[in-house]
């Protein structure tokens, strides 16, 4: 038990840091598609809402 409960902070540190890259890149994704017109903001904000 002793094992388990010393690696948990540790997944749990790398299960944080994969979801703040991968927020990351997709707001850099984003981003960049919206400034060069290919989508829009109220894309954007309408895929947001109406995620599956």
């Amino acid at each position: 038990m002793a094992a388990t409960e010393r690696r948990r902070p540790r997944s749990t540190a790398v299960l944080f840091m994969v979801v703040f890259v991968s927020m990351f890149v997709a707001k850099a994704i984003l981003t960049e598609l919206r400034d060069r017109g290919i989508i829009t903001t109220p894309v954007l904000v309408l895929a947001m809402v109406f995620r599956p």
